[in-house]
């Protein structure tokens, strides 16, 4: 997998919905076919981006850095969907639940625009959204 990751041309981030917590064991345990039977769409270079994920992040490498006893791999955003939802949230060995009112409050604290198109500047710019409840932004 590390030489994957160092080598290939980009990756995503798939932000798990808060009810999608089998996948997230799913992908912390060993094994070889995790993607297996899950409702994908593929993404720039032919990423797997997970269905029912609240947010979809995708990269360009840009740069792999020795951390040490860690790799480090820096990518551009190049695509950014989000969908309606709450993110899974997993902390300190356990997955969090958060009430829904202080999701509200962040929520409502949330941009929801504002990426204004500046071709060549590097920031993303603002598409049409492609289901409800999703929004596209593309450099």
């Amino acid at each position: 997998m590390h030489q994957l990751l160092t080598t290939a041309p980009g990756y995503a981030v798939n932000v798990l919905h808060a009810d999608q917590q089998d996948l997230a064991v799913r992908f912390a345990r060993p094994g070889d076919d995790r993607f297996g039977g899950l409702n994908l769409h593929q993404g720039r270079h032919n990423i797997p981006l997970i269905g029912g994920a609240i947010a979809h992040i995708e990269c360009d490498r840009h740069t792999v850095l020795d951390g040490g006893d860690h790799t480090i791999i820096l990518g551009r955003i190049q695509g950014l969907a989000v969908h309606d939802g709450e993110p899974m949230l997993y902390v300190q060995g356990a997955f969090l639940d958060l009430p829904k009112p202080h999701w509200d409050r962040a929520l409502a604290n949330a941009p929801t625009s504002g990426y204004s198109p500046h071709p060549g500047s590097g920031h993303l710019t603002s598409s049409p959204p492609s289901r409800k409840g999703t929004r596209w932004l593309r450099q």
